[in-house]
């Protein structure tokens, strides 16, 4: 049963059994009206700031700020289908949903009766409501549109109340005083009615809570007898109550009133009060629950949440004061904090300041009743009385004291900071031993055959009194440091508890060591002691360590600290009591030993909900290539904040890593192939679990890795290949034809011009050699005239066959030409064909100069030009010619002249007209010939570029 205390006077620091969960831990608010769990685990609690959520490792609030109507959470419930239901002061009963958000007000046929939320064992919300004369008990499904059924509809008559209890299914009737028999007019309903009458008691107004075996009212409780039905009443508020809460544990119930703290009633009525005095942290306790793992938690306005896990531990607070020194003296325990002696024990759970000493004191030491504290000072001596103490004598000391024992009746041996071992008495100092190794000793310690002096940078030394032979051990020796905090002595074993771990010395040597690789947490050991079912036990600074197969388990379950900011400073067990008193930088504490049991359950790692990109997925074996984000949730070992439980997960094949700060994993950009997820959970007290495999999933390869990708990209690149040889080799071949026709058109067309030179060449030269023949002819009969106008023609003659010879070896040559150099020559050709016609003509360019002709296209469209003129000179009957360049993508040469049109003219140009159609055909070009209206023929020639 839970601890329950008395308290003892007004000066005295109360004992607490409870461990608290503050704004100091995250919580938003230490108003706290409700408390829960959910289906999957969570701790919920309501407050004045909102609804929240412990997640593992941090509060999630929802309040007015994030969907919630209202921040005052009064009531707070789940309903088994990841939702709570929740009453918002002013605001009404609602409903939340947890994945969503979403939050739906209830709407009842009636004006609430319940002062309580209540769900029965689906989840469903349970109330009371009235309606004209008559009482509705109504449940509310959280799913779809918050469907309400009725389960009983009554009436009552006066002097008769009902309560519902919707874990057995009943409605209670019950009489409100002695001498009344409860009454109902009428009833109909799923839930059994039961009615009963209370005939011991006041009589009262109101029923808070009520079952076969208990009914809680305005004032008190009635325990009933299952068989007769007989009631033993047990008072517990005055009639002005207005509120009682009730929570039922296998051994009895809590009931609070929120006002004054919270009353524990067992099942044959042993009653005990707790309020603030007690340790609460608030006389306001709105709520009692109890968890799954069957902690006690209290919901205080004010104190926050108040655990009661085990009634292992009780602490008080000495208002941050050290704790230098823990002494037993006969029944009480003796404690120097910062410079106040204080008094506690176990019956009276007080903590009480005796006296007030040195402000250097740094340690105490009891003998029958003398009491001795050593400072920096010197010695005092008091002596002990019942509540207090009486100075006897000082005794001053540059050096100080650190450590007192006692050796001969009467005699005490002290550690000095710097002047070594110092004998003294009650009265004087009796002997100096300015030749001990170790000048500054921090603490001496009792062996059964002598004692030893501990050092905080050389060591340990062992004295024996009877051999004087000393054994000197320090980290040269095989100890883990030359910080030595303490010496534990049992069964010629002595155990030495040094910075970093524990040492275990026998038989002149030290025999094993137990440092951070064999389980010792903390970062010194400060004391060490065998209980009575001879057990080693380890006190760090930190923790309780139980020796357990030649390891040491960090007894993490059962916290000594309170708060993260605190350290263990001293330890003493009592075997007697099989008590252990600690003290830290701010509290004492008593540790009962018996009541430690390491725990050693394991529990299983759960995974709640797996999410690919946002979207969370049932069956999660197939997750495509190209996904974004893959999350996992993990469920919460435990529901408190104070838990220390630790999961760790893996993808199969890598490395074990720590789930920190959520309970969500995410995996991005992970490799094709297959997965498993495993995970561990490390209990506080350092059990492992079983490896299990959570879930197994594959990622996709893409398509581009996929087998018929591959075979398909494979097949692809072949034809791909192939097809490609073979454009190269067509391009090729297509080339050496191409050069192949063009030589072949330029051997015709040099056999053409050949032709042509032999034929206008020849006859020229013929028709010239005859003029020079005319003109020598002439000169030899003396006329000289006519010689002279012979010679004029042949000059004329001579450079028309020059002009000819230059264009045709110009047209012809194995040359580029960019157009503007092409017209140019176009230029210059018509200016010798039309210079003594009467033809006037033009040439216009909008093209672009640069565009690059080969020699094909140069030869052909030379050509082209060169016969398109020749048939405006000697068929057309022109006055005009107009040659035009224009560009659009084709190179357009337009020719157009004034002449008599194609149909007029008498001799038929048609093969010329072939010649210039199969040269632009070599281009891979068009041409056509028209004649305009207005007479005059239009040449149009078009050629890609």
């Amino acid at each position: 049963m839970l601890l329950l205390f008395v308290y003892y006077s007004a000066n005295a620091q109360q004992f607490s059994a409870y461990q608290s969960i503050t704004t100091n831990n995250g919580l938003p608010s230490n108003y706290v009206f409700a408390i829960c769990e959910d289906s999957e685990g969570f701790m919920w609690a309501g407050t004045d700031k909102g609804l929240c959520r412990y997640n593992g490792f941090s509060w999630q609030v929802w309040d007015r700020d994030n969907g919630l109507p209202g921040n005052y959470i009064n009531g707070l419930l789940p309903d088994k289908r990841n939702g709570l239901w929740l009453h918002i002061s002013d605001k009404g009963l609602l409903h939340f949903d947890i994945r969503t958000g979403k939050v739906r007000l209830l709407a009842l046929p009636g004006a609430l009766i319940s002062k309580v939320l209540e769900t029965d064992k689906h989840g469903n919300l349970f109330v009371t409501v009235a309606k004209g004369v008559e009482i509705l008990g109504i449940v509310i499904e959280p799913s779809g549109k918050l469907k309400q059924k009725t389960i009983f509809r009554l009436r009552l008559q006066l002097n008769t109340l009902i309560k519902a209890n919707t874990t057995d299914e009943t409605v209670y009737a019950l009489s409100t005083t002695a001498s009344d028999t409860p009454a109902v007019k009428s009833y109909t309903g799923d839930y059994k009615l039961k009615e009963i009458k209370v005939k011991n008691g006041p009589g009262f107004s109101e029923i808070y809570y009520a079952s076969k075996d208990a009914v809680v009212t305005n004032n008190g409780i009635f325990l009933l007898k299952k068989d007769k039905m007989e009631e033993k009443y047990i008072p517990l508020f005055d009639g002005s109550n207005t509120y009682a809460f009730t929570r039922k544990v296998s051994n009895g119930y809590f009931i609070t009133n929120i006002k004054t703290g919270y009353y524990f009633v067992d099942t044959i009525g042993n009653t005990s009060f707790v309020n603030n005095t007690n340790g609460t942290g608030s006389d306001y306790i709105n709520q009692v629950y109890q968890a799954n793992d069957n902690t006690i938690i209290f919901a205080t306005l004010g104190g926050g949440l108040r655990l009661v896990k085990n009634n292992y531990k009780q602490t008080a607070s000495t208002d941050n004061k050290i704790i230098h020194s823990i002494v037993k003296s006969k029944s009480n325990w003796l404690a120097l904090a910062g410079n106040e002696i204080l008094q506690f024990n176990q019956a009276s759970t007080t903590l009480k300041s005796i006296a007030t000493v040195d402000p250097s004191s740094l340690n105490i030491y009891v003998r029958n009743n003398d009491l001795i504290v050593g400072s920096l000072k010197g010695v005092h001596l008091y002596t002990l009385n019942k509540n207090s103490i009486a100075s006897k004598n000082f005794i001053a000391l540059n050096a100080g004291i650190s450590s007192v024992i006692a050796t001969k009746e009467n005699e005490y041996i002290g550690g000095s900071f710097g002047t070594g071992l110092i004998t003294f008495n009650a009265n004087s100092i009796l002997n100096r031993d300015f030749n001990f190794p170790i000048r500054i000793i921090e603490k001496l310690v009792p062996l059964s055959y002598g004692f030893a002096t501990l050092s905080h940078e050389d060591g340990i030394i062992l004295l024996d009194t009877i051999s004087h032979s000393r054994v000197h051990l320090k980290q040269s020796t095989g100890l883990l440091s030359n910080s030595i905090f303490h010496v534990h002595e049992y069964n010629d074993t002595l155990y030495i508890g040094s910075k970093d771990g524990l040492n275990v010395f026998a038989n002149g040597k030290v025999v094993a060591k137990f440092s951070f690789d064999k389980g010792f947490t903390g970062t010194k050991a400060i004391y060490a002691f065998h209980d009575h079912l001879k057990r080693l036990w380890i006190v760090s600074d930190q923790y309780l360590h139980l020796l357990q197969k030649n390891r040491l388990q960090a007894i993490s379950s059962y916290p000594l600290l309170t708060g993260k900011d605190d350290l263990l400073t001293t330890a003493l067990y009592d075997s007697a009591s099989h008590t252990l008193a600690t003290g830290s930088l701010s509290n004492i504490s008593l540790v009962a030993i018996d009541n430690i049991y390491p725990d050693t359950t394991r529990s299983l790692p759960r995974l709640l909900h797996t999410y690919v990109d946002g979207k969370e997925r049932a069956d999660n074996d197939v997750i495509s290539y190209s996904y974004k984000d893959l999350r996992f949730a993990f469920a919460p070992i435990a529901s408190s904040p104070l838990a220390t439980e630790k999961i760790y997960y893996r993808l199969s094949g890598n490395n074990w890593k720590e789930l920190r700060d959520s309970l969500i994993i995410s995996f991005l950009n992970l490799r094709p192939g297959k997965y498993q997820l495993e995970a561990k959970i490390l209990n506080a007290d350092g059990f492992e679990s079983p490896v299990i495999k959570l879930t197994s999933f594959t990622v996709l390869k893409p398509f581009w890795q996929s087998l018929w990708f591959t075979l398909l990209a494979v097949l692809l690149t072949i034809i791909s290949t192939l097809t490609l040889f073979r454009k190269i080799e067509n391009i090729k071949r297509k080339k050496i034809e191409a050069k192949l026709y063009l030589q072949q058109s330029l051997q015709l067309e040099r056999e053409r011009i050949s032709k042509d030179l032999h034929d206008h060449l020849g006859t020229n030269l013929v028709t010239m050699i005859a003029q020079v023949d005319s003109i020598e002819t002439k000169l030899h009969h003396n006329a000289l005239a006519e010689a002279t106008i012979t010679a004029s023609h042949l000059s004329t003659h001579a450079r028309q066959v020059m002009s000819v010879l230059r264009e045709t070896i110009w047209a012809v040559q194995e040359n580029e030409h960019d157009l503007q150099s092409f017209i140019i020559r176009i230029r210059t050709f018509l200016q010798r064909l039309y210079e003594s016609t009467g033809i006037s003509w033009q040439v216009t360019s909008t093209a672009d100069n640069a565009i690059m002709l080969t020699p094909q296209q140069t030869l052909h469209l030379f050509r082209i030009i060169q016969e398109a003129s020749q048939n405006i000179l000697k068929h057309a009957k022109a006055t005009e010619a107009l040659y035009m360049f224009e560009q659009d993508g084709h190179l357009k040469i337009t020719i157009t002249d004034n002449g008599v049109g194609l149909s007029t003219i008498s001799v038929d140009p048609s093969n010329g007209f072939s010649n210039m159609k199969q040269r632009i055909n070599e281009l891979n070009g068009t041409i056509s010939f028209t004649s305009e209206k207005k007479g005059g023929t239009a040449i149009k020639v078009t050629l890609p570029i």
